[in-house]
């Protein structure tokens, strides 16, 4: 037996000498459904339009078809079910179109099809419920978690700032010291001045990081159409890459995205400076280019890519390439760098709603896929 635990209600329209019977049948097959019956149109229309039915089924040889069309206009537009007392293709054809769930021949067994039917879609009714009420928690969920992550990178921020300051006034005046007073000391205590002023360079360095990582996603709810070949071609011409960086920068044509254009600046710089600084041949090639589209369950995205011709990333270090103070062992010995820049490009193709990957071959080159969004996904456009 089927527990319908919510109030489930369904009108029945049928001819007056059977609707007794009708009714009769239908309560005992179930008898925690609230049915009501009516036998003339007039009551049909007064009960329809001034009640609420879960299910509403209508003896269509007696109902225009139109009537149909004005119950789908109701706001809450109960389920349909239509009653044909002769198989008539071109009335089942018309009923379907009009928006009536399924039509049931009046024939000997119609009250058990009608059972199993109305059965059928008070489950159906009472699982879009559960969806509804499981999507309006996830949502809620979702606010909270977005609140408590604006208020972790607010106090991240607020943190690397207090830190900012002191640590900015005491790295000056190591720097002063090791300037005005490295030839009057000891040399021994003049080298560990100095490796005290570096090591403070480093920490500040990091903080500064951390406070631009805080403020990232303050700027991601700025977003507009973005000429994204012109985006590009802005980044290359103010890195002011010259002839003697043998560097080659290759922009293929690239259709408009989404997104906020400073964020995206900065996906692009941290992406070109990284082939730029990572390569281990004469010239360093570089090519950002567009591969597809791909449609999402919330809007089309473009897949792009950055493709150096570098020394590569070995596999065991490509895990943990978008962890935030994370770096390869052979980054770190080729060059200086706080592992930051690429946990930045990761958390703002996320803000675009978008993901990266990565794919590389020691000594071949590395490729960066991401995914962005190429028209309007905010929650506005959706409301």
């Amino acid at each position: 037996m089927e527990n319908f635990q919510e109030h489930t209600s369904v009108l029945i329209f049928d001819e007056a000498n059977a609707l007794k019977k009708s009714l009769k049948v239908l309560k005992k097959q179930l008898p925690l459904v609230d049915i009501t019956g009516v036998s003339s149109l007039a009551n049909l229309k007064k009960s329809v339009f001034e009640g609420e039915y879960d299910i509403v089924v209508l003896e269509l040889d007696d109902v225009n078809i139109e009537f149909i069309y004005q119950l789908k206009l109701l706001e809450n537009c109960p389920a349909l079910l239509a009653i044909i007392r002769n198989t008539n293709e071109y009335l089942i054809e018309d009923a379907y179109k009009a928006g009536c769930y399924r039509c049931i021949v009046k024939d000997e067994r119609w009250l058990d099809e009608l059972s199993a039917a109305i059965r059928y879609l008070l489950r159906i009714e009472r699982l879009e419920k559960e969806n509804r009420k499981l999507i309006a928690k996830l949502t809620e969920a979702n606010s909270l978690l977005s609140e408590k992550n604006k208020r972790l990178s607010d106090f991240t921020g607020t943190v690397a700032h207090d830190i900012r300051g002191p640590l900015g006034g005491i790295n000056m005046k190591l720097e002063y010291m090791c300037d005005i007073y490295k030839d009057d000391i000891d040399p021994k205590l003049s080298k560990l001045l100095l490796s005290t002023y570096e090591a403070s360079e480093r920490l500040l360095g990091v903080v500064q990081a951390m406070y631009e990582f805080a403020k990232i996603g303050v700027k991601a709810n700025q977003m507009e159409y973005i000429e994204l070949g012109d985006l590009v071609r802005e980044v290359k011409q103010d890195l002011n890459l010259d002839a003697n960086q043998k560097v080659s920068v290759k922009i293929e044509d690239l259709p408009k995205v989404w997104g906020n254009a400073p964020l995206l600046r900065k996906v692009f710089i941290n992406l070109i400076n990284n082939a730029i600084k990572y390569c281990d041949k004469d010239i360093a090639e570089i090519k950002i280019g567009f591969e597809k589209t791909e449609q999402k369950k919330i809007g089309k995205f473009g897949i792009f890519y950055v493709e150096d011709n570098g020394s590569g990333i070995p596999k065991e270090d490509i895990g943990d390439l978008f962890v935030m103070f994370r770096r390869g062992k052979d980054a770190e010995k080729k060059c200086d760098g706080i592992g930051i820049g690429l946990s930045v490009v990761r958390q703002i193709i996320e803000l675009h709603f978008g993901n990266v990957d990565v794919e590389s071959e020691v000594g071949k080159g590395t490729k960066f896929v991401f995914s962005l969004p190429m028209e309007d996904i905010s929650i506005e456009h959706f409301g």
